[in-house]
């Protein structure tokens, strides 16, 4: 049964709420929960020759989310060159006692005393990202063709930090009659993206100028919990294993993941076998924290397709339920991608 979202009006009923889930998960390492659809998201870009560019958005509420918080946190594994690198999605968002096969891997190396290894670990740990619904107000990209539409925008510590100190300050900036429009001014500082100077506006207005047009613009925001935590949008611990390896080997990371929903609608995919059901307790994490790692926000201009409609279509990203093969050879499969011609 789809859920039904909650009108506006509960924002502030539920702001004490969204306030103490949001300091309680600063105290929470990095657990995290995901998303995909390039389709459906809006991404801020400074261009090769720009020095400076700037965006107007809106944050609005999930009115899907049990929390009442208007965004949601997820973790990612991504290294590697960007033309091949390594992503997935850390298994851990997927509930207490869940094994994430990287984060296996770079826990003993972090433990290691040879820095090296502890470089390795620190660039193959997940990082936090953040996904909220957002208003865009200003784009000045192919002649504003976004603005006045609703994407998902994932962001990175620096705005998320903005955000924190309008919670403490009791502004619920996501509100849709009492909130404010939020810059986005992306610099150029030392050849990286630099977000500092994003900021709030310093005056309240609503997103329409009537309650019907209000409920139009939040009829097409989406759930977050279920476009980002439905568990088939994950790699099984097995099959996290196989990339893992695929990596390391120098495989086609593009046609090693092809290989693997393809096995899956065979119903010939790696098994899970390490997590809950399977009742395989996880590796202890390491005792010391790894490093927080911002690896932040947008990157220059890139060949990442801007969104221009909401969309419902599954992304390349998105596996197909779980294969019923019980007699399927982990070692077999790993060998066959191994044979594999991607050239």
């Amino acid at each position: 049964m789809a859920k039904v979202r909650r009108s506006f009006k509960d924002t502030r009923a539920m702001f004490e709420k969204v306030r103490t889930n949001f300091a309680e998960a600063k105290d929470k390492s990095n657990s995290g929960t995901y998303s995909d659809g390039p389709k459906k998201k809006w991404t801020p870009i400074i261009g090769k020759d720009e020095n400076e560019v700037e965006y107007v958005v809106r944050f609005l509420p999930d009115g899907y989310s049990e929390s009442g918080s208007p965004f949601i946190q997820r973790n990612i594994h991504s290294y590697g060159p960007y033309e091949n690198n390594m992503y997935d999605r850390c298994r851990k968002a997927l509930g207490k006692g869940e094994a994430c096969y990287i984060c296996d891997q770079a826990n003993p190396l972090f433990k290691s005393e040879n820095p090296v290894d502890q470089e390795m670990a620190y660039s193959r740990y997940s990082k936090r990202k953040y996904i909220a619904n957002v208003l865009i107000v200003k784009d000045a990209r192919d002649d504003g063709a976004n603005e006045g539409k609703v994407f998902m925008y994932e962001f990175g510590k620096k705005i998320w930090e903005k955000l924190d100190i309008e919670i403490k300050d009791d502004f619920i900036y996501y509100d849709p009659e009492l909130g404010a429009n939020f810059t986005i001014k992306v610099k150029r500082v030392q050849k990286y993206p630099n977000y500092d100077s994003s900021h709030f506006e310093r005056k309240v207005s609503a997103i329409a100028d009537s309650e019907e047009k209000i409920n139009e613009i939040l009829d097409l925001t989406y759930d977050l919990t279920e476009e980002n935590l439905n568990p088939e949008m994950f790699a099984s611990y097995d099959e996290q294993k196989v990339k893992y390896t695929a990596f390391d080997d120098g495989k086609d990371m593009q046609e090693v993941s092809k290989a693997i929903y393809k096995a899956r609608e065979s119903n010939n995919a790696p098994k899970d076998t390490k997590g809950v059901e399977v009742g395989d307790a996880p590796k202890e994490t390491p005792k010391e924290s790894p490093p927080e790692v911002d690896n932040s926000e947008v990157p220059f201009e890139t060949s990442e397709p801007v969104v221009t409609e909401k969309v419902e279509e599954p992304t390349v990203d998105e596996p197909v339920a779980e294969a019923k093969d019980a007699d399927f050879n982990l070692d077999d499969f790993a060998a066959e991608i191994d044979d594999m011609d991607f050239s």
